[in-house]
């Protein structure tokens, strides 16, 4: 196996416990992790909101 593609079996409990613990740079490491393997969003979104604009009714109501 090439040198670059090797993980020790560990990577994956340091990466986890930097997710949970190290607030933003958690959240980057777990956006790279994402990206770079293609796999799935580890946390599951709620409603998403159409955008409103500045000054609509909408806003007003708030």
């Amino acid at each position: 196996m090439p040198d670059h593609l090797y993980r020790p079996p560990a990577a994956d409990g340091v990466r986890s416990a930097v997710n949970e613990h190290s607030g933003a740079y958690g959240m980057g490491v777990d956006y790279a992790y994402t990206v770079f393997h293609k796999a799935e969003e580890r946390v599951k979104h709620g409603v998403r909101l159409a955008p409103v604009a500045v000054g609509s009714v909408a806003a007003a109501a708030e």
